[in-house]
């Protein structure tokens, strides 16, 4: 048994303190408990035939302690002489081996005085002087006789004899016992070693067999080899895919299994490893039993002994030939892409719209624009500024509808001080959840087709112009031959002759239409120019025709619409055919003025003309009292866009007719300013 501590008790069996060896020295603890253990170590000292010192070695829960009993009293007990006599502690501390209590201190005391004492080494000794023997009241008699002063006698040679004998009987059982303490812990020992031996082994099997299953489950390749490429393992899984097994490829050479115009490039990765770099990873090909050949990767470990030379190499691989071909592949398709995009003269570009930032711009994107690619992936916004200013707006409304769906827009650049003509369309593309996640714009230079086109357009338009000519001057010839027939029936019908003129003027009118279309025929006509020719036509007919004077002032030029070309002029044809009529009628010089004003998107056209009085019950709006002329106007005027109205006053008659959209086309600029004069 080990002993592990010192306890000392006073006579009621209660620890009073306690001592416990630790690697630094000893730990005191003083403390009343009850220990109970100790009572039947008590019992077993009363048992004894004589009292004594003893040195009990406790059973249960008392084992690796040690009890050590001092019953001495130098004034009334003969062991405390005896022990004064024969150096007790000496041999006390010669029992305990230092083995046992490497530090202690034993004491003789007498009603806590201190009779002897012996110290070990450390800090054991300074505990006990500063802390045990300071404590007031110790008492360390402990009486295990009936009465007080039983052994109390004269000291005989014999008694000296008999104490010297259970004292050395006392030693001789503590050898005995530390002998049996020896002998118990070296078994113990020994147990505790084959135990954790077993265990040992117990966990190598274990951590072999998870090893086993590590490597033999796994799908990867793994294999080991010696310097010179052969195996010294494989796993199943090497063997299945050379198709032989594990027992069947060890001891032969791998570099076998490599196209031979590969092997000496690989033994030469392998050469490259030292202890510093034990680790490469490569990849090559490989040649399987069915002639098949298969890429794979290869993680390799070189292994070295404690000079740094090779001795064994441990590779991991896996087959990478999809991975391979995959990616062979994407390469052939990236170099078809290439080629287009370097050959094309077409812009095409991808944008990434969740980080709103382009990926590519193809290389003819330089050529169109003027400008970096780099420069553009990094800044989109510096194209816009080559684009013409008129057209930036329209182009940055279109850059908004990226993100909505497909657009298509045409816009000008100017580049050099030469503007060119683009064209760009985009594409939105959708990922399996139907988000748009990339687009994609192609844009082209157009500025030849639009160069084409507006030639074409042109060159109809001259065609155009010619035949409208044409057709207006043939239909302008036809009509003067009617005229002149007209005259000749008004010639050779005095009666018809009021009749003739009316339908005459009116004819002429529409020839002055065809005319005028004849001459410009690439826009419409202008109200200006057309009241200007039919007021000259008109004052051609009669014998005696009045003075016309026009006055356009600051009217604007005012276009009529093609359709309404005609009846406007037959409409201005009656009113001033009407206004000369009543003009010639008057006593005195006959005149008629007719002027141009305009604001807004209006035109207005005054004729005024001398005039006794308008016709009874004269109501143009109701179509009373109207004649033959006017009745023609009020059928002729536009429902919308036209309004005509007369009024009488200070013997004179105005006519006001009043010309909007969509009578009137346009309204370009405003008219010179000045009043003009048409004599007859």
């Amino acid at each position: 048994t080990d002993y592990r501590a010192l306890l000392w008790l006073d006579s009621t069996g209660s620890a009073r303190w306690w001592v416990t060896p630790t690697p630094n020295g000893f730990a005191t603890d003083r403390t009343g408990a009850d220990v109970r253990w100790v009572r039947p170590l008590l019992a077993a000292c009363r048992a004894r035939a004589a009292p004594g010192p003893f040195c009990v070695p406790g059973e249960g829960p008392a084992q690796n302690h040690l009890l050590i009993i001092l019953p001495v009293s130098r004034s009334g007990n003969i062991i405390g002489y005896i022990a004064g006599v024969f150096d007790l502690p000496r041999v006390l501390s010669a029992t305990l081996h230092p083995g046992v209590l490497p530090a202690y201190t034993i004491a003789v005391l007498d009603r806590g005085q201190p009779l002897h004492q012996r110290a070990g080494t450390g800090p054991a000794a300074d505990l006990f002087r500063e802390t045990v023997l300071a404590l007031p009241g110790l008492d360390w008699r402990l009486r295990l006789w009936p009465a007080p002063g039983e052994l109390t006698h004269a000291p005989s040679l014999l008694s000296v004899l008999i104490l010297a004998f259970g004292l050395l009987m006392s030693a001789l059982l503590a050898i005995t016992i530390r002998l049996a303490q020896m002998s118990a812990r070296r078994s113990i020992e020994l147990g505790r070693a084959i135990t954790a031996c077993a265990a040992a082994g117990e966990t190598l099997r274990e951590s072999e067999a998870r090893y086993r299953a590590v490597v033999e489950d796994q799908t990867e390749l793994i294999c080991r080899f010696t310097p010179d490429g052969t195996l010294t393992f494989v796993n199943p899984a090497y063997g299945r895919y050379f198709g032989a097994t594990p027992s069947a490829l060890v001891g032969k050479n791998w570099l076998e299994f490599l196209p031979p115009e590969e092997r000496d490039s690989v033994r030469g990765r392998f050469q490259s490893l030292t202890p510093a770099n034990p680790i490469i990873t490569h990849q090559h090909r490989a040649v399987l039993s069915s002639g098949e050949v298969r890429w794979q990767e290869w993680t390799d470990r070189a292994l070295f002994d404690e000079r740094g030379a090779p001795v064994e190499y441990q590779s991991v691989g896996r087959d990478i030939t999809a991975y391979r071909r995959a990616d062979e592949e994407l390469r052939a398709s990236e170099r078809l892409f290439q080629q287009l995009a370097d050959n094309v003269h077409e812009v095409f570009w991808v944008l990434d719209p969740a980080q709103k930032c382009l990926l590519y711009a193809s290389p003819a994107f330089e050529e169109l624009w003027g400008i970096g690619r780099e420069q553009f992936l990094a800044d989109p916004e510096s194209a816009l500024a080559a684009v013409h200013p008129a057209d930036r707006a329209r182009l940055r409304a279109a850059l908004r509808n990226l993100f909505t769906g497909r657009t298509d827009v045409e816009f000008r650049t100017i580049r050099n001080g030469r503007v060119r003509f683009l064209w760009s369309r985009t594409y939105p593309i959708h990922n399996d959840a139907g988000e748009i996640y990339r687009i994609v714009g192609i844009g082209e230079d157009i500025t030849s087709r639009k160069q084409e086109e507006e030639e074409r357009h042109k060159q109809a338009a001259r065609q155009r112009d010619t035949l409208v000519r044409e057709v207006h001057h043939r239909i302008k010839n036809h009509l003067q031959g009617v005229m002149g027939l007209l005259r000749r029936h008004a010639h050779e019908h005095p009666e018809l002759a009021g009749a003739l003129e009316s339908a005459l003027t009116q004819v002429q009118s529409i020839a002055t239409v065809h005319g005028l279309h004849s001459r410009m025929p690439h826009r419409n006509l202008r109200l200006d120019e057309l009241v200007r020719a039919v007021a000259r036509v008109t004052g051609d007919i009669g014998s005696s025709p009045p003075v016309i004077t026009l006055e356009s002032g600051d009217a604007p030029a005012v276009e009529l619409a093609d359709t309404e070309a005609v009846p406007v002029a037959l409409i201005v044809n009656e009113l001033i055919c009407n206004a000369v009529k009543h003009a010639a009628a008057v006593n005195g010089e006959p005149w008629v003025k007719i002027t141009l004003t305009g604001h807004d998107a209006t035109a207005c056209l005054h004729i005024l003309n001398p005039c006794s009085a308008l016709p009874p019950g004269f109501d143009f709006a109701s179509g009373r009292g109207l004649g033959t002329g006017l009745g023609l106007v009020q059928s002729l005027l536009p429902s919308r866009g036209a309004a005509l109205t007369f009024t009488h006053a200070d013997g004179q008659i105005e006519a006001e007719l009043c010309l909007q959209p969509p009578v009137i086309a346009a309204i370009p600029n405003p008219a010179p300013p000045g009043t003009r004069g048409l004599e007859p």
